[in-house]
């Protein structure tokens, strides 16, 4: 009985260890998940804005030469 009492804590704490990392796996894959679908939501505006801004460079080298 004594023994059983004296590992419980021990027992509990790799319980919590395990569950508290499972749930930062979890917030993980949601944060993953959130920029994925954020990414695909806003690709076509990045390659969009990627194009103005080379074509400003360009037009800006074209100004200073």
């Amino acid at each position: 009985m004594e023994s059983k009492l004296a590992y419980s804590p021990l027992l509990e704490r790799i319980q919590q260890k395990k569950t508290q990392s499972q749930i930062e796996k979890d917030v993980s894959m949601k944060i993953v998940d959130m920029i994925d679908m954020l990414l695909k939501k806003f690709t076509p505006h990045f390659f969009f804005i990627g194009i103005l801004y080379v074509l400003s460079l360009l037009i800006q080298a074209a100004i200073l030469f």
